[in-house]
C-alpha cells in the first residue's frame, strides 16, 4: 500500500469513527463510499445501515432493532445473524455464497450478482426479490410470484433431503453387506454347509 493510500485508507477511517459519533436515533448511518474493510461495533438503537461501495468484508453484530441493511458493492463474503426486525436486505454485487435465517418480517430481499447457489427459507411476509445472475440452482421467473418461487424452492429442498436420505441408505446398505458377507464369515458358512444347512433347518 503507497503512502497516498495509507494517507486515504486513515481519513476514511477518520471520517467512519466521526459519523458514528455523530449519528442520532431516529436516524440511518450513511457510511457508502468510504474506504473501509471493517466496522467497529454499531450503535444498539440502529434503525438503518448504508455501507454501499465500500471495502467492506466483515459486518459486525447487527442491532436488535435494525430495519434496512444495504451493503451492495462490498467484498463481503457472509453476513452476521439478521435480526427479527429486519425489513429491507440489498446485499447484491458481492461474493456472497450464503445467507443467515431471514427474519419473520423480511419483505425486500436485494441478491443479485452474487455467488448464492441456494437461499434459506423465504418468509411469508416477503413481497419482494431480485435474485438475477447468481449461480442459484433456481431461477425466479421474471414474473414470478414470491410464493411460487417459495413453493418451487421447498419442492427442491424436499427432493434434496430424500436424495440424501436415499444415498445414505445405500451407503449403510452397503456397510452392512461388507460387514455380514466378509470373507472369512461367507468361508465359514460354506463349512458349515451353506445352502444345505439351510434346507436342512
Amino acid at each position: 500500500m503507497s503512502i497516498q493510500d495509507e494517507h486515504e485508507y486513515g481519513s476514511d477511517t477518520a471520517e467512519l469513527l466521526y459519523r458514528i459519533a455523530a449519528w442520532r436515533p431516529g436516524t440511518a448511518l450513511y457510511l457508502e463510499g468510504l474506504r473501509i474493510t471493517s466496522l467497529p461495533p454499531l450503535p444498539n438503537d440502529l434503525e438503518g445501515l448504508y455501507c454501499n461501495n465500500t471495502e467492506l468484508t466483515t459486518i459486525p453484530s447487527l442491532p436488535i432493532g435494525l430495519k434496512l441493511l444495504y451493503c451492495r458493492n462490498t467484498q463481503l463474503t457472509s453476513l452476521p445473524p439478521l435480526p427479527n426486525s429486519l425489513k429491507q436486505l440489498h446485499c447484491g454485487n458481492t461474493p456472497l455464497t450464503s445467507l443467515p435465517p431471514l427474519p419473520a418480517r423480511l419483505r425486500i430481499l436485494s441478491c443479485s450478482n452474487t455467488l448464492l447457489t441456494s437461499l434459506p427459507s423465504l418468509p411469508n411476509s416477503l413481497e419482494t426479490i431480485y435474485c438475477s445472475n447468481t449461480p442459484l440452482i433456481i431461477q425466479k421467473d421474471k414474473d414470478e410470484s414470491v410464493q411460487s418461487y417459495e413453493a418451487r424452492w421447498a419442492e427442491w429442498r424436499w427432493n434434496q433431503v430424500l436424495k440424501e436420505a436415499k444415498d445414505r441408505c445405500s451407503i449403510i446398505k452397503e456397510e452392512l453387506i461388507a460387514t455380514v458377507w466378509h470373507p472369512q464369515r461367507v468361508e465359514r458358512w460354506l463349512e458349515a454347509g451353506g445352502w444345505d444347512a439351510i434346507e436342512a433347518m
